[in-house]
């Protein structure tokens, strides 16, 4: 199971690189071009572009970091493709939500989602850790649904919410705060939680508290 994991991760990485590269050169080329209206749109796309790959990976890395810990309560393949999936939908979501209210709400709301976030991660870790001392725990089984996974995309997705208050504010472009967002929310997740999966299988029976320990671990630190 560790190398099909390492593989995978590989694979990811090269997949991430490749956009990357692509995403360099169309950036590169765009100015070239000497249509003058055309050319003010592309160096406009390019600053806003390369400015949201920025904040995408900033935003990717609690979900990477927190994911390492759910990762290590023996989670399927399934269960990654899925929790991947809805973290990444909420990465779109709360920031489109947050470009929508604008800066009306965002002071208010910004302060509040700040501790909401980081209380529910702290729940998740300490439910992580109160699972663990059941025992009767299947090598593989589809743990993350519900409310449980929803509480998760919410909490690594907050951060989003309060930036989109500002890139609404500075006129960003919704498709492609959309776009790089739920990209990188999607991306990190899927490694993180593949990591994750492959420590939890060798650290063995204690992984799940381990893991749940991690997440109440990085919650405090975020509230302080």
């Amino acid at each position: 199971m560790g190398k099909k994991t390492i593989v995978y991760i590989r694979k990811k990485t090269s997949r991430v690189l490749l956009v990357f590269l692509m995403a360099g050169i169309m950036i590169w080329m765009l100015p070239q071009i000497e249509i003058p209206a055309f050319k003010d749109s592309a160096n406009i796309f390019s600053e806003q572009f390369l400015a949201l790959v920025l904040m995408g990976i900033a935003l990717g890395t609690d979900a990477f970091s927190l994911s390492i810990g759910i990762g290590m309560k023996k989670v399927c393949a399934v269960d990654i493709i899925k929790t991947s999936v809805v973290i990444g939908i909420f990465h779109i979501i709360m920031p489109l939500g947050g470009m929508i209210l604008g800066e009306v709400f965002g002071a208010v709301l910004g302060i509040y989602a700040f501790y909401i976030g980081r209380l529910l991660i702290i729940f998740i870790g300490a439910n992580m850790i109160y699972e663990s001392y059941k025992g009767s725990e299947k090598p593989c089984e589809d743990k993350l649904i519900g409310l449980s996974l929803i509480l998760l995309a919410f909490s690594v997705s907050l951060d989003a919410l309060t930036i989109g208050f500002g890139l609404g504010a500075f006129g960003f472009s919704i498709p492609l705060v959309i776009a790089v967002f739920g990209f990188f929310g999607a991306t990190m997740t899927a490694i993180g939680l593949s990591f994750g999966r492959y420590i939890g299988g060798w650290i063995g029976e204690r992984s799940e508290m381990i893991g749940g320990t991690v997440l109440v671990v990085l919650g405090i630190k975020m509230l302080l």
